[in-house]
């Protein structure tokens, strides 16, 4: 039997009860945890275990782990960098490039437009006299 998180959404409590492995008391807390948004949330609901998930096809799927930069013999993730606009052949921790400049990794084309945005204010502020 090959079952998914949809069908644990759709079915009946009763329906529920019917699959192997599962008994009244789980299937009860699974009616209650619903809606499922994945087959990882499966894995939540008390009395279903690993085995008994395995048994009806489903399996855990991991989430891809972050990229980590080392810098001086430490690691750092992946968030702690962008490139500079203004060079973008550089790549650094982002506190020391200006924000105004700053492409984050990863990131690149919602930052381009986070900057110009940013740059635009701050030309507002300098017509205004306000810096």
């Amino acid at each position: 039997m090959k079952l998914n998180y949809k069908d644990f959404n759709e079915k009946a409590y009763n329906q529920i009860c019917k699959i192997p492995g599962i008994g009244k008391k789980t299937a009860k807390n699974i009616v209650s945890m619903r809606p499922f948004k994945s087959n990882n949330d499966l894995f939540k609901v008390k009395g279903l275990g690993r085995g008994i998930l395995k048994k009806l096809g489903i399996e855990k799927v991991k989430k891809p782990r972050k990229t980590w930069f080392t810098v001086d013999g430490v690691d750092y993730p992946h968030y702690c960098f962008a490139y500079d606009e203004r060079n973008p052949a550089i790549m650094d921790f982002f506190w020391r490039i200006p924000r105004e400049y700053r492409l984050y990794y990863g990131k690149i084309e919602e930052s381009k437009k986070l900057t110009a945005r940013l740059r635009e204010i701050s030309a507002d502020k300098i017509a205004k006299g306000l810096l």
